[in-house]
């Protein structure tokens, strides 16, 4: 295996990883595939270094190997670099056979583009698929539709969902015990933003402001959306909508965020950024994850429950114990959920989309995949998740919230391509709303905004 590693989080962190080498055998069916068809062939693979399934999945990779002698090098990149990366490698401009394949808007793009090789042909071939071993229909059906297309019942399946990730808020037991709250005593997500202003702490000399009460995705890249998306579907309830266009769009495509429930998820992103630094307009999500274990903010609000990875395992100078909770809204609660998959760029020659494809088979088997899961704390296989073995690895808040949610919890998705200015317009008018103008006109800025720049937009570029 070579790897190949670029980023800001030190290199010893990444190679730890890979010493673990020896692993318990498979069971006997593991060989009932022709495992040496592809020896000595060689695939290049790029992940995001930032998803805590590639930390963990990397251990593996060795032994792949050494199984089917097919030589993986890979290339680990951070989110921002990876995205700048992957869009090369998908229209041929740098050589990767397998890659990350992020959901929603992203993935679509690909699809409309013809940049990624639907896999269902890979899957269906008896010859590099152990079909009845590899159990394609072990995986959660909410998972694998959000990555068929044209649409989520008879689309073809561009990418296989590795992790799903939903949105609580995270919270230090030890610094709300010191301002004497009881977060069981905190069922309501106005409960928590009542609780705010108690959890400023000061330097006891000046009175500056050492630890502020929150910290929330900002705006600082279009990584808000998702969580957002999360917060927007408790307000939304049980209504109806339409899959493909979340419940920013009627049938139609026309826009509808003075919708109240749209407006009140505005209002409340807007209320908590107030409670966080004055930088908030520009933290990403990783801006806030570090805000958060640098001890610089209480709570941790709306972001990806599997970044609790982190807090035990040597990424995190934390003392504190972490709690975990996703109040209900309108007496409502729900998540949207997301996931990274991993794929096949269309351009790369048939034979090694093959090769490729016995890797992808390999690393997403329920062995491997059983592995992975009970580290951080996600997998999409259903037989993973209605485990014991799973259940038990999670931290009882969490299980508490992705148990109670699971079966009603959506994808954060919207099937156009040219989404992401969209949700430039949507960080924009939660802006205008943390800097104090009225509510109500900003939402209506937003709608007309949306409308001109949706009547820009080639039809083709919005529907399939």
């Amino acid at each position: 295996m070579f790897l190949q590693y670029y980023g800001d989080w030190p290199s010893w962190k990444i190679l730890i990883f890979l010493l673990e080498y020896l692993l318990p055998n498979f069971s006997s069916r593991w060989f009932k595939l022709n495992w040496k068809q592809f020896q000595n062939k060689e695939i290049k693979a790029l992940f995001n270094v930032q998803v805590p399934w590639t930390l963990e999945a990397i251990k593996y990779v060795a032994y792949f190997e050494r199984v089917t002698g097919i030589h993986v090098n890979l290339t680990l990149l951070t989110e921002e670099k990876f995205m700048f990366e992957l869009e090369n490698a998908l229209k041929g401009q740098e050589h990767f056979d397998v890659v990350h394949v992020p959901m929603g808007h992203w993935a679509f793009k690909y699809y409309k583009h013809n940049e990624l090789s639907p896999l269902d042909q890979y899957i269906n071939d008896y010859s590099i698929t152990d079909i009845e071993w590899y159990d394609l229909a072990d995986f959660n059906t909410k998972f694998l539709n959000a990555f068929r297309f044209p649409g989520p019942e008879k689309g073809k399946l561009y990418a296989i969902p590795l992790t799903f990730e939903i949105y609580p808020i995270f919270y230090k037991e030890d610094l709300m015990a010191k301002k004497g709250i009881d977060p069981k005593s905190l069922k309501l997500i106005e409960d928590w933003i009542n609780i705010l202003p108690d959890l400023y702490f000061r330097d006891q000399k000046s009175g500056e402001v050492i630890i502020y009460p929150a910290v929330i995705r900002g705006g600082g890249t279009t990584d808000i959306i998702d969580p957002l998306n999360s917060l927007i579907l408790s307000y939304w309830g049980d209504r109806p909508y339409d899959f493909e266009k979340f419940v920013y769009f009627d049938e139609t495509w026309k826009p509808r965020f003075n919708d109240p429930s749209i407006v009140k998820a505005f209002k409340t992103w807007a209320t908590i950024m107030k409670f966080a630094p004055k930088s908030i307009t520009n933290f990403s999500w990783y801006d806030a994850f570090r805000f958060f274990i640098e001890n610089k903010a209480v709570t941790w609000w709306y972001d990806a429950h599997i970044l609790a990875y982190y807090f035990k395992n040597g990424q995190s100078n934390m003392s504190s114990e972490i709690g975990y909770v996703l109040p209900k809204v309108d007496n409502y609660k729900n998540s949207c959920f997301w996931c990274w998959g991993i794929g096949i760029p269309e351009k790369i020659s048939d034979d090694n989309k093959r090769v490729a494809w016995v890797f992808i088979e390999w690393l997403t088997s329920k062995e491997i995949s059983e592995k992975i899961a009970k580290k951080v704390y996600s997998s999409t296989r259903n037989s993973i998740l209605n485990s014991k073995s799973f259940k038990h690895s999670l931290p009882k808040q969490l299980n508490e919230i992705i148990y109670s949610i699971l079966d009603k919890m959506q994808p954060s998705v919207v099937y156009m391509e040219d989404f992401d200015q969209i949700i430039l317009l949507i960080r924009d008018t939660i802006h205008k709303i943390y800097q104090g103008s009225e509510p109500n006109e900003s939402i209506s800025w937003l709608q007309r905004k949306v409308e001109e720049l949706r009547q820009k937009f080639d039809k083709d570029l919005y529907t399939k």
